[in-house]
């Protein structure tokens, strides 16, 4: 553990007085002295879910679901948070999964998934994921590129087994909040053109003992307004049903819609747009069932990140917080740009100031960005704002880090990965994974 992670004295002193967290609104055991209790036993930062918001969310989507009229199912996209008990909780309210790995089906199958609830996605299947899913089963393989096909005719031959497979299309739409996050377009690594879907249903003919199509799959990217672009991507869909349909398929039986989804602003277990895209699904074939693939939606609002003002800086008439948790922790900040709201838990004098804030690494990049939301405090460009009476030692809770964090963490500059709480529905903290240790940092190093 680093120096910035120890319990020192003026970290016990500041433990006193607190405003309440941002997640204190979703989860009322998520409280100041309980945040300040787990802190001393495991360290800053500190990585906590929400059991109570977690199961808000879950509920939330199902409700959105059984809205759209349609036969569907919902899998939860694994690569979001694979934490073995979120995994288990999503699981039990009912959710499939959807997978990117051969590691990730191993996860979902220790999780307590059947094979046939188990969705296969990936630009790039390895062989050994791909033999793994068809001897072990798979409720759908989503076939990614048309020369994917050969590789999977070819297993299927060698394996002597069946697959029943989704084609993934590429529609020229996007609704990804930024490049980074938008996985469609003609342009991008993703899916097969709606032009080459004759030379992949040529392919399918020929494979047609052992590879059977039995839809086809979409997504446009996560973190958009989806409601602004479903109305073409339905447009697609359709029209894609009806070429494969009028080339003889008559196999088809569901469309995968992917995911996307975010929350509403104004109820985080509400699906944003949620009324428009139901409408717009009205528009499939009714004999076609739905499918869905949650991620981000599921755990973004189920989790917060806690640290501490690690040391202040005055300089060139700007002052400068440094928390103890950077971008190695919170890697979506450096790869796709993604901006949190903090919020200090300090209380007492209402004196605010506006301060730039960074992490702890020696990387001009390990800067925070403000939150454009409602209750982001900013004046300024990057600037945040703070209690004037900030010191080192206060917490500080970084919100909205339930998807994409767990897992995508680095040892950049030495810094190791903090513990993750899950506090149950009945208020028990949950140690769902130990803090990185010195000898983690260098376990899998070979002598000099």
């Amino acid at each position: 553990m680093s120096e910035l992670h120890e319990g020192t004295a003026a970290h016990r002193h500041h433990d006193l007085a607190y405003t309440m967290p941002g997640f204190a609104g979703i989860d009322p055991w998520i409280t100041p002295p309980a945040i300040a209790q787990w802190m001393r036993q495991y360290g800053s930062p500190l990585h906590v879910y929400s059991q109570t918001a977690l199961l808000g969310l879950a509920s939330g989507f199902q409700r959105f679901v059984a809205a759209c009229t349609r036969p569907a199912t919902a899998a939860y996209a694994v690569k979001a948070c694979p934490a073995p008990a979120i995994l288990s909780i999503l699981r039990r309210q009912g959710f499939h999964a959807e997978v990117n790995s051969a590691n990730e089906y191993r996860q979902a199958v220790a999780a307590g998934f059947s094979a046939n609830q188990i969705y296969i996605n990936g630009v790039a299947k390895s062989m050994q994921f791909i033999d793994l899913a068809l001897e072990n089963g798979s409720r759908r393989i989503n076939v990614d590129a048309v020369e994917e096909l050969d590789l999977i005719a070819a297993r299927t031959s060698a394996l002597g087994r069946a697959a029943n497979i989704h084609l993934r299309i590429c529609p020229d739409v996007v609704a990804g909040d930024g490049a980074a996050l938008m996985t469609d377009g003609k342009r991008s690594q993703f899916g097969i053109l709606e032009a080459d879907l004759p030379h992949a249903l040529d392919k399918l003919r020929a494979a047609h003992t052992s590879v059977a199509l039995r839809g086809i799959h979409v997504h446009v990217g996560s973190g958009g307004q989806l409601d602004t672009i479903y109305s073409r991507l339905i447009d697609v869909v359709i029209d894609a049903v009806s070429a494969i349909e009028h080339a003889g398929f008559d196999t088809l039986t569901e469309v995968n819609l992917g995911g996307g989804f975010v929350s509403d602003e104004a109820d985080y277990t509400h699906v944003s747009g949620a009324d428009t895209l139901c409408r717009e699904i009205g528009r499939l074939p009714e004999r076609l069932t739905v499918v869905f693939e949650p991620g981000r939606f599921l755990v973004e609002h189920a989790s917060a990140l806690y640290c501490r003002i690690a040391a202040i800086k005055r300089k060139a008439e700007t002052t400068w917080l440094f928390l103890d948790a950077g971008y190695c922790h919170l890697t979506d900040r450096a790869i796709v740009g993604t901006r949190f709201p903090l919020h200090s838990l300090r209380a007492g004098d209402s004196a605010t100031m506006l301060a730039h804030v960074a992490g702890p690494l020696c990387d001009s990049a390990d800067v925070y960005r403000p939150w454009t939301g409602k209750d982001q405090a900013a004046d300024g460009v990057d600037l945040f704002r703070f209690p004037q009476a900030s010191q080192v030692g206060d917490i500080v809770e970084i919100g909205r880090t339930g998807a994409y964090v767990y897992n995508t963490g680095n040892r950049f500059a030495g810094f190791m990965q903090p513990a993750v709480l899950l506090v149950e529905s009945h208020g028990t903290p949950r140690l769902v994974r130990r803090a990185e240790r010195p000898i983690d940092y260098s376990s899998m190093e070979l002598p000099a």
